[in-house]
């Protein structure tokens, strides 16, 4: 029976993405592995063997490999190996535990946080380095959203955020359970910083739109306003409105500040495009990948709505398809500012 085993830990988030970069250290029995984790979220490989290995056994193993590994000598099978994760500041926290066992070649040690990794933005010409600047900028939050539509059925995430994404996701989230941008209720967005005072917006108009514009003006960012309805196509008659989610959702439009992906970061506006009665689809906040914040027709929720369709069966997908715009829809496309 085999007495050694080359394994790899892979590290995880909540939502089962790579963590990449992340300090940890690896204690077995003694030995321990500092290192950080890859571009693929891994550590390793190590060897590990049993110390009732002859030197000559131990030496063939050692010329079978491709490498030379860092290994360690362990007691026997099942004894405890451990990993923690190093923060800045040296501190070490458990992320994961489990026995040693052979044949087992990867560990999956997953943590309860969502990493983010946002460009460097600021240079060092004020005198502050880089890495002191996002300790203070960057943080943890732990957001509550509910799975499916008016379900009761709540979970957490949590997330480390820094700069413009987390100023927006911080703004947006201040306005949760708020009524101001209900369907049922007029609303005045608020002043352009340059074109002044849009128009407001009546009620019975849904304003998950409205809601996105208030928010990144609220942040200090300036929206493009757009024509829409009569102002179109009557010549000289003009008013201009915040995007609706269909120009979110074009990615020639707002192109100049507001690039495109189709995979989202926390502060994206994502959306999708629905040929509704009224509305031209829906547009919202991206909190953490499956987690959204947006105008709902009552008030302002934290959802998973324009993610739902993914996490379907293939049977619940071809009854969704079947309702139609009365069905769940996935955002297709995420905007975020260019600089």
């Amino acid at each position: 029976m085999s007495k050694f085993e080359i394994f790899s830990v892979h590290l995880v988030d909540k939502l089962n993405a790579p963590i990449t970069g992340l300090k940890c250290k690896i204690i077995c029995e003694g030995s321990v592995f500092d290192g950080s984790s890859n571009d693929l979220g891994q550590m390793g490989p190590i060897l590990l063997y049993e110390n009732s290995l002859s030197p000559q056994q131990l030496s063939d193993i050692r010329k079978g490999l491709r490498q030379k590994l860092p290994e360690a000598a362990v007691s026997n099978v099942g004894v405890k190996l451990s990993i923690y994760i190093v923060t800045d500041t040296g501190a070490e926290k458990l992320l994961h535990e489990e026995a040693v066992q052979w044949g087992r070649k990867i560990i999956v040690a997953r943590s309860n946080w969502v990493k983010v990794r946002m460009p460097l933005i600021r240079t060092d010409t004020e005198g502050k380095q880089e890495e002191s600047y996002r300790k203070e900028m960057c943080g943890f939050a732990e957001v509550e959203y509910e799975i499916g539509k008016n379900t009761g059925n709540f979970a957490t995430t949590k997330i480390t955020l820094c700069d413009l994404p987390k100023k927006i996701v911080d703004t947006a989230l201040r306005h949760r359970e708020s009524t101001e941008w209900s369907y049922w209720v007029a609303k005045h967005p608020l002043p352009h910083p340059v074109l002044g005072n849009p128009p407001v917006i009546g009620p019975k108009t849904n304003k998950c739109s409205l809601f996105v514009y208030d928010v990144l003006t609220e942040v200090g960012l300036s929206v493009p306003l757009v024509e829409r309805g009569r102002s179109t196509y009557i010549p000289f008659y003009q008013k201009l409105y915040p995007p609706l989610a269909d120009t979110w959702a074009d990615q020639s439009r707002l192109s100049k500040n507001w690039i495109a992906a189709t995979s989202p970061l926390p502060g994206d506006v994502g959306a999708y495009v629905e040929s509704y009665i009224d509305a031209t689809g829906h547009v919202g906040f991206v909190v953490a990948p499956g987690v959204t914040v947006s105008a709902a027709e009552d008030k302002i929720r934290v959802n998973d709505v324009g993610f739902r369709v993914a996490k379907m069966s293939e049977e619940q997908r071809e009854y969704n398809s079947a309702l139609g715009g009365r069905g769940e829809h996935d955002f297709f496309i995420f905007r975020r500012l260019r600089a």
